[in-house]
Order: structure tokens, then sequence, then C-alpha cells
């Protein structure tokens, strides 16, 4: 299959914006979005010509807000219409509903309660499948460009559009990739920590999507920035964080530790535990524990406290493949307290903490099937 096609149903002149967010987000991950806007004239019926497109693409996105838009001589409207003739055909269907309908404004809203009522209905009827929540076109663009991502993935095994002309030693064109030049991480005293990369955000307020060479890249930063540390590094067990931290952590045991034991901690979105398998270690060992971001720094704080109530480690290190700033420009360098995180970090009383980049908010996403 060499283009992957979207079709995207919604409610239209409430939500052109939104629109184009979404065929901006399909684009960039080369995929053909299609909808109403290219029909143009056509013998067939409009209905007939809907189903004819469904049939033919590879995914449907449905965007719902505050109308239940145009019916059909059954009362239906296309919309609703389009969404069952997709799941019933089998299309894989990703749902958008807008999350605070109250807040939208009087136009772009059901006056009548019959139509209120259909569109409650039919939100309910979106909630059974795959189903995310949105608020601006930027985040709205942001949940799309990953839902979508990982609907290619299962189906073609990879993401278009994301590796083109990057290589871990350059980044011959800054355009096409999410790594940015060199920036200096600052410790207290104005000493080099270490040198990381920064992030690109594509836009203000959406999610840079990792290609799997820019993951790989950024392990290679991890190993380079701690054999460069100023006291030897050593780690006599590596934890991480979530799959995406345990993957990272996988690679740097077997890569720098003599493949030292691996553990495991579970956190959900609300920082709480919900599974561990933690190696048998002597207390006074030596820590390394792994995630793959570090935002505000909670999820953090509370696996640091995990750490040292179970394993007593004599020392702690923190890695992880992103940390974000709490300012929107970067210059060639950057102190701790330009950090996010920057109170949980000196809460924590690490050892020695390593970071490959640091980007803006509102933060990076791994390679689809690690999050």
């Amino acid at each position: 299959m060499s283009e992957f096609t979207i079709f995207v149903s919604s409610t239209f002149e409430d939500l052109v914006d939104a629109r184009m967010s979404v065929f901006k987000a399909i684009l960039g991950l080369s995929c053909r979005p299609v909808g109403m806007e290219g029909f143009g004239a056509a013998s067939l019926p409009p209905w007939e010509k809907i189903k004819r497109e469904i049939d033919e693409c590879d995914c449907c996105v449905t965007i719902l807000a505050g109308r239940y838009g145009r019916t059909d001589k059954d009362g239906v409207s296309y919309t609703e219409k389009e969404y069952r003739y997709a799941t019933e055909h089998g299309k894989p269907v990703l749902n958008f509903l807008h999350k605070d309908i109250a807040s939208l404004p009087g136009r772009h809203l059901e006056s009548g309660s019959k139509q209120r009522s259909k569109l409650e209905e039919f939100r309910e009827l979106c909630k059974q499948k795959q189903c995310s929540f949105w608020e601006t076109a930027a985040e709205l663009e942001s949940q799309v460009t990953r839902s979508v991502a990982k609907v290619i993935q299962e189906n073609l095994g990879r993401v278009l559009g994301r590796n083109r002309g990057f290589t871990s030693d350059d980044i011959p064109d800054g355009r096409e990739s999410n790594i940015r030049e060199e920036i200096r991480v600052l410790a207290d005293d104005k000493s080099v920590l270490f040198y990381a990369r920064k992030l690109n955000m594509p836009r203000q307020g959406v999610q840079t999507l990792l290609s799997w060479s820019e993951f790989g890249y950024g392990i290679e930063l991890l190993m380079q920035q701690m054999r460069s540390a100023k006291n030897r590094f050593a780690s006599d067990v590596v934890i991480g964080v979530n799959e995406a931290g345990l993957s990272i952590a996988a690679f740097l045991s077997g890569a720098l530790m003599h493949r030292c034991p691996i553990g495991f901690l579970r956190m959900d979105a609300s920082k709480t535990l919900r599974g561990e398998w933690l190696p048998l270690v002597s207390p006074g060992a030596s820590v390394l524990l792994v995630d793959v971001e570090v935002k505000s720094g909670s999820t953090l704080r509370e696996a640091v406290s995990i750490i040292r109530q179970r394993l007593e480690p004599g020392k702690l290190f923190l890695a992880c493949l992103g940390i974000q700033a709490n300012v929107q420009e970067l210059g060639s360098e950057i102190t701790l307290d330009d950090l996010e995180c920057k109170n949980v970090l000196k809460q924590s009383s690490l050892d020695a903490f390593f970071a490959a980049f640091i980007g803006p908010p509102p933060s990076l996403e791994p390679p689809l099937y690690l999050d």
C-alpha cells in the first residue's frame, strides 16, 4: 500500500479550523485526507459518493463538536451515517469529541432540543469506540497525529513521513527532523553538566512525535553523556518507568552496565503505582532510574520515593529521553531553573541526571506502541 487514505467526517461550517488542523496532521504523516472539500461535481448522488470514498479509504476520522449537522431524509445526520457505515464495514474509526460543548459560541450549537438530543446520543455511540477529547485546533492536530500514526503502524508496520533525512551523525535538514542544535545544561555554579539537543515543536502547543531513528539517537546521546560524566558512571541496577522507560533501560543496561538487573515501575496518569518488578539488590547499591520524559516531575517524585524506600540505594541517578523547559525559546545553554521539574530535581537529591532532548511544552511522544 503506497498511500494511506483517511476519510474525514464532521459537520462543516462550525469546524472549518478543526478540519484544517486534521488535514494538516494527516498530510504531515504523508497520508491522503479525503473529505467533502474535494468532492466537487459528481454524477453519483451525494450519499453514494460518500459510501464509495469510505469503501476505498483505509481509516476514518470523526470530529464532533456542538452541531449534529445536516440530516438525510431519514433524519440521521450525514456525519452519523458516515460513522455507522464505516464501522459496519470494518473500517478503523478514530473519534475526536469536543470536551466542553458549553464553552462553544452559540452559533456553533444546536438550537433545537431534538437535534441536541440526537447529538448527545451520537456522542455516546462514538464513546463506545476509540475516542479522544479536544478543545483547541492545535490539541486536535496533536491527537490526530498520534492516533493515525498508531493505525498506520498497525497496518503497515511503519510510520510514513517521519524519517526523512535524519541520521545520528548529522542533521542535514532541520526542517525534516525533530532534533535541533546542541544545548549546554549548566549546574548552579555554571559548570557544564552535559550537552543535550534542542527538541523541535512542530507548532506551539503540538506534541512532537519521535521517529525510531530519533528515538535511537536519543539513547546514543544518553550513553555519550554517561561516558563523559565527571565521575565514572556505573550502576548496579536499572529501573524503567512504564513501557517506554523500560525499553530505554534495556538498551542502557546492555550497552553500559554489563547487562545489570533491570526493574520496572508502572505508573498511571494519576501518578499512582499500578505495578512493579524490582530486582533484589543489597542496600547501598547504585540505581539508575529511566523515564521517557520528565515534565513537571510529579511521576519522578513518586518513583524516587518508591526506589528509596524499597531499594535503599547508595546512589540514585536519572536518565530521560526528554525533559521539559519552562520557556518557549531556548538559547545555546539552559540552567536547572529553566526546567519545569527544577524543584523536584533539587528535592530528589539525585547524584546525577542525564537528558537527551530539551524542549518547550507540551511534550514529546515516543515511537508509537511504547507509550
